[in-house]
């Protein structure tokens, strides 16, 4: 998860103008636990924000020099999320900047117990 985090750090860096800043943030959402990372950037187009989750698929088709990736690293992030039960989804408005958010499922949830293998407490 740690590699996820810094991988969301990087690409805020890399969205943000000179001189802008990232968040990082914790919030509490309906008791899903959410960890964000929220840049103020040129922001992504709504049509992309599902494709760039997609392995290999880049916003921004011309590269300059300075630009790196390949654009598997979104794609490794969601898988990565995924497989802790977790969910990560892009906020984003063009020309306001982007914000990742991993969504954490509450744990105390009947859903989530049942997930964990955990009695819901009903007695049958």
């Amino acid at each position: 998860m740690q590699m996820v985090v810094i991988n969301l750090i990087d690409n805020a860096i890399k969205a943000s103008r000179p001189g802008g800043a990232i968040r990082l943030g914790y919030k509490d959402d309906a008791g899903r636990k959410c960890l964000y990372v929220a840049d103020h950037g040129k922001g992504i187009p709504e049509a992309e924000l599902e494709r760039i989750f997609e392995p290999f698929y880049r916003i921004h088709k011309t590269r300059s020099p300075d630009e790196k990736g390949i654009g598997l690293g979104l794609a490794i992030c969601r898988e990565i999320v995924g497989l802790h039960g977790a969910e990560l989804v892009m906020e984003s408005r063009p020309d306001r900047g982007t914000k990742a958010v991993i969504m954490f499922p509450d744990k105390n949830s009947a859903e989530s117990r049942l997930e964990n293998g955990r009695s819901t407490g009903s007695g049958v």
